[in-house]
């Protein structure tokens, strides 16, 4: 029966063996231009057009010098406990190009990275600290990408120390943050005083009293743990003694503003703060600074993570502007381009081009067993 329908329909078999071969082959080359197409616009078009289509302009009044600072919070670099390589390595590009073209576009005076560097810093061994450390200079490349005048600020986060949900924090933790990072309490960029808050610790610089220091015209309190949302006698004693025209924090992975009341640390007012529709719908907001001579309520700003692995929605950097004969501080929120929708394109894409694939494979097989079986 086989060498009857063998002989029977050669022609036939083989003309439509080599239809449906060339078919095959054309979704094949269809599939990799596609997935190459797919791969550009996700891999490197995006970081190109999303400054051009939806960042606010970072520009200063052109009567005046400013100081621009670039806010990083929460980047939360993958452990090796809890991720993968792959998981690990696609979140580490993601934050190298966001941080790269957030750079190219503010081209800042200063960096503040605000707490939680490491999503498993504070259960790390030595060498797995180490090799974080040497992921994070990888990633941000600041010694490359930042230029000798570039004053760069670390703080401590929970998830670098320990700290949150009764977590023990060991002092040899916080020694090798300190060891690895910066060491100093207070920093200037430019005419602005940046002191450091460690609400984990409950610790934070003495001051000198303001008005023998000529250094600086605006002092900010940064903090990874926000220090209004919950009213304490440390959020009191840093009001107090700190005496910041604006309090800067993250932690909470969103992106909000709470006004508070100097005197006792009563909050006053939240807002969420994702697009502000009084400037049309663009992420940028204006803040009067607190003068403890004239003003009685403080601004806590939090600036949302920029790691798309944090479960939040929207992932963003901070930027603050500053004019060197103002008492106002101009803040924008550079949101980024969300990463686990692109992901998900790509599985959506494999999957489509392999069953188009598997049936022309199928096709085959089909036709082979009704003319040769």
């Amino acid at each position: 029966m086989f060498h009857i329908k063998a002989k029977c329909f050669p022609i036939n078999f083989a003309c439509r063996k080599l239809e449906i071969r060339h078919n095959r082959l054309a979704v094949v080359r269809f599939a990799l231009i596609g997935f190459a197409v797919l791969a550009i616009l996700n891999e490197y078009l995006v970081y190109i057009l999303k400054p051009v289509v939806s960042w606010p302009a970072i520009k200063c009044n052109k009567t005046e010098h400013c100081t621009k600072i670039l806010l990083v919070a929460d980047p939360q670099i993958l452990g090796e406990y809890k991720e993968n390589f792959l998981a690990r390595f696609d979140s580490d590009r993601y934050l190298r190009n966001t941080f790269t073209t957030a750079l190219q576009f503010v081209k800042p005076d200063g960096i503040i990275f605000l707490g939680d560097l490491f999503d498993e810093g504070s259960v790390a061994t030595t060498d797995q600290f180490n090799r974080y450390c040497n992921r994070f200079h990888s990633i941000f490349q600041l010694e490359k990408l930042t230029g000798a005048d570039t004053e760069t600020v670390f703080i401590p986060g929970d998830n670098d120390i320990g700290g949150e949900n009764n977590e023990i924090i060991r002092s040899e933790h916080v020694a090798r943050f300190r060891k690895k990072f910066d060491t100093k309490d207070i920093h200037f960029i430019k005419d602005v005083q940046i002191t450091k808050v460690n609400k984990l610790l409950r610790t934070y610089p003495v001051l000198e009293d303001k008005s023998s220091n000529g250094k600086f015209k605006l002092n900010i309190a940064v903090s990874h743990m926000p220090l209004s949302t919950v009213i304490s006698p440390f959020t009191e004693q840093v009001i107090l003694n700190v005496r910041p025209e604006f309090i800067f924090s993250a932690h909470d992975h969103k992106s909000y503003a709470l006004l508070t009341l100097k005197e006792d640390g009563k909050m006053l007012y939240y807002e969420d703060m994702k697009y502000n529709a009084f400037k049309g719908g663009i992420s940028t907001w204006t803040f009067q600074a607190a003068k403890s001579t004239n003003y009685s309520v403080i601004t806590e700003i939090v600036v949302p993570t920029c790691s798309y692995r944090m479960g939040s929605a929207d992932v963003g950097y901070g930027v603050i502007i500053h004019g060197e004969n103002s008492e106002q501080i101009t803040y924008h929120v550079l949101w980024l381009p969300s990463r686990l929708p692109h992901l998900w394109l790509y599985v959506i894409f494999i999957s489509i081009s392999s069953a188009f694939i598997w049936c022309n494979c199928s096709s085959l097989r089909r036709l082979y067993f009704k003319y040769c079986k």
